[in-house]
């Protein structure tokens, strides 16, 4: 089962709740290893994080990802690139992804938050 491009982003996600739904059975490999080929920069990476959230918030709950998250994120990638396990850009570019669905979860989450009435009025 490909796919599907035309989703525009989460595709994988997409891909995953299709499976379920059509009483497939779905493995995870942890110790595979995944390497990404892409020319993109820090930006596109930032608006695919963007992208990737707003796509899982249509077909699930989404992980709500938190500033203390996002700071060891960081620290993690920043030891994996000085020791080797990844390279320097792709530290930069993960990074930049998972700071991307760290700002569209706030802007979700203020989007849809209740509004309480002001001291003093009613309804």
């Amino acid at each position: 089962r490909p796919f599907d491009e035309l989703v525009g982003g989460g595709e994988d996600l997409y891909w995953y709740c299709q499976a379920l739904r059509a009483g497939e059975t779905v493995a995870a490999i942890h110790a595979a290893q995944v390497r990404y080929i892409s020319q993109a920069g820090v930006r596109d990476f930032y608006r695919k994080g963007r992208v990737d959230h707003r796509a899982a918030a249509r077909l699930i709950e989404p992980h709500q990802p938190t500033l203390g998250g996002l700071l060891t994120h960081g620290a993690k990638l920043g030891l994996y690139a000085a020791r080797g396990r990844v390279g320097w850009r792709g530290a930069r570019n993960s990074f930049a992804h998972y700071y991307g669905t760290w700002v569209e979860a706030r802007a979700l989450r203020r989007k849809t938050a209740p509004t309480a009435p002001l001291e003093g009025t009613h309804g």
